[in-house]
């Protein structure tokens, strides 16, 4: 069956208000905004612990007063920036924490702290300084993407290594190689584009900059990996189940194509 091919507009806005309505809620300090950044990168990761947490907590709030953004002015700037707190995070970490602080771990909670910080609203003209120097998270969905659409064009030699899963990644250049990376790709090419059933959908961003393309960028991976789900779920309810009634499988087929 021929795809049907589609085009969209995105709008930023409305995406960053959902995830406001879906994550950041009524959070309005910096200190809430680390909080929900942290579950998100400790979830599902063993070995943390109070402990792990307060020191992480502390020494970005420490780096952050002694090396404020606001002083940032470039992309070279900011990600010199970045590069040191990664370096001092892992480098001063006490002796009696044992958890292994990847790279990954560190800019998952870094990147969405600015997340929910950016969709707060909360001092929005100090991180709108900065905004087009952030970073794009890197998690399940958005290394997905990586993978799929950016890595093939802008790393040809596949240099960089541990990509399978965000969490493992520990060499600091595969992280900033990645991220220069997604910077020429939406430079080059200010669009999303995914498969979801039979339709190709093109999104066109109303931004190249990684770090809001990332909110339409993370929901359509996230579609797929549902619509997927759903796809998998229902073939095994039209092949395997004798207690589903034929209407039933009828109404699911026209609904997802198996």
């Amino acid at each position: 069956m021929n795809k049907i091919k589609l085009e969209k507009y995105v709008s930023t806005i409305d995406l960053v208000n959902k995830f406001k309505n879906d994550l950041v809620k009524n959070k309005t300090t910096y200190d809430e905004f680390f909080d929900g950044a942290y579950k998100t990168m400790s979830a599902h990761q063993r070995g943390h612990n109070i402990n792990v947490k307060n020191y992480i907590k502390k020494h970005f709030f420490e780096y952050l007063q002694l090396h404020p953004i606001s002083s940032i002015n470039s992309s070279d700037q900011f990600d010199n920036w970045y590069r040191n707190f990664i370096s001092s995070i892992k480098q001063n970490k006490p002796s009696g924490i044992s958890f292994n602080l990847t790279v990954g771990l560190i800019q998952k909670f870094t990147n969405m702290f600015f997340k929910y910080w950016y969709a707060s609203n909360v001092s929005r003209e100090e991180i709108n300084h900065i905004i087009e120097y952030l970073h794009m998270t890197l998690d399940n969905y958005t290394l997905n993407w990586y993978k799929k659409y950016v890595r093939n064009i802008y790393e040809i030699d596949y240099s960089t290594q541990n990509l399978d899963s965000w969490s493992k990644i520990n060499n600091i250049d595969d992280y900033f190689k990645v991220q220069e990376n997604i910077r020429n790709y939406l430079r080059d090419n200010q669009f999303y584009q995914t498969d979801i059933l039979d339709l190709s959908i093109k999104y066109n961003l109303d931004t190249n900059i990684p770090f809001l393309s990332e909110f339409c960028i993370w929901e359509g991976e996230n579609i797929n990996v549902v619509i997927g789900a759903l796809k998998k779920n229902i073939k095994v309810i039209n092949k395997e189940s004798s207690l589903v009634p034929n209407e039933l499988k009828e109404s699911l087929r026209s609904i997802i194509i198996v």
